[in-house]
């Protein structure tokens, strides 16, 4: 008997409230702020208004763009001095992965500059996080606008205030 009063008596999750349980004024304060809009968003997903930052995310790309050039021209530097260097193994990196890649072994031949192959690995790293942001920017640009052209804004703002869109006892 005591288990379920201490349970009717308990709190209620904002996951409790939003699907559907009725709020006790006694147990929990009326959400407002965060959790009301959250509360409301979440029960008309279709009136949830986010910021997709489609300023900020172009921004980032263009600044990934410009480390990912000076690497490029890092690399491409690094390139010719090797082929120029008439050193035997960093002559031929261009041709010999295997070469390139053991370039920074301890028992590499002397001579050996794994420059290159350093700078390889730095621009794979970058140009992964690159193209992982190029993707999340063109899928959040492909969500399109969050209030059609011609929809009525003003319904946003009522229902801001309607008690049973938020499920909650005024």
């Amino acid at each position: 008997m005591a288990t379920a009063n201490l349970k009717s008596a308990s709190p209620q999750t904002p996951s409790q409230l939003e699907n559907g349980h009725r709020f006790n004024t006694r147990e929990l304060r009326p959400p407002e702020g965060y959790d009301r809009l959250a509360m409301m968003m979440g029960s008309l997903p279709d009136m949830a208004i986010f910021r997709r930052f489609c300023t900020l995310s172009t921004e980032d790309l263009l600044y990934r763009q410009a480390e990912l050039q000076e690497l490029e021209a890092t690399l491409r530097q690094y390139q010719k001095e090797d082929k120029q260097s008439g050193h035997k193994d960093r002559a031929t990196y261009a041709l010999d992965w295997d070469t390139l890649q053991r370039s920074g072994d301890d028992d590499a031949a002397e001579g050996n500059d794994r420059a290159q192959l350093d700078i390889i690995l730095k621009i794979r790293e970058k140009l992964k996080d690159y193209h992982d942001a190029l993707i999340r920017h063109r899928q959040v640009l492909s969500l399109g606008p969050a209030i059609p052209l011609g929809a009525d804004r003003n319904i946003w703002k009522d229902a801001v205030t309607r008690a049973d869109i938020q499920g909650l006892e005024q």
